[in-house]
């Protein structure tokens, strides 16, 4: 298989891979728990995301400057 075929067609195979397991999903275990593990996946990615990022302690830097500005 060519690796530049594949890469012409990457969207396209990860999208249809992401649906065709949320159809999966929702057959096998209904649409109210699907969208539960959706949303709790969601959540974990954000603070994944903020924790890799060091925002949490730059948020965190930032707030005690406003708060002992008066100090």
């Amino acid at each position: 298989m060519n690796l530049e075929r594949i890469k012409n067609y990457k969207y396209r195979l990860i999208f249809s891979l992401i649906f065709l397991i949320l159809g999966i999903l929702t057959l096998a275990i209904g649409f109210w728990k699907t969208l539960f593990l959706i949303i709790m996946f969601l959540i974990g990615y954000i603070i994944g995301s903020i924790i890799d990022k060091n925002l949490l302690f730059l948020f965190i830097e930032k707030i005690k400057e406003i708060f002992m500005m008066g100090r």
